[in-house]
């Protein structure tokens, strides 16, 4: 039927929606996770400039590094109000 959207044709948006959010929001600091204060020092550091890569090999923590990183920053603007 034209017009008519099926379970199964909103599927494949639903997949595409979920995926767009996990790209978008950072991810949550994990339990264990080691603080890398030095780091965490050097991100803020660049925090105003208009790109910071964060660079290394698989399984150094980049992603949890820079969690925590979106964790400060979060912490800080609502301190900061």
């Amino acid at each position: 039927m034209p017009g008519h959207v099926t379970e199964r044709d909103a599927a494949p948006q639903m997949v595409a929606d979920e995926l767009l959010a996990t790209k978008l929001a950072p991810p949550s600091v994990h339990t264990g996770y080691v603080p890398r204060q030095r780091l965490v020092d050097a991100l803020r550091a660049g925090r105003d400039r208009r790109l910071t890569v964060v660079d290394a090999p698989t399984g150094y923590g980049k992603t949890m590094l820079v969690a925590a990183w979106c964790a400060e920053i979060a912490r800080d603007d609502v301190l900061s109000v």
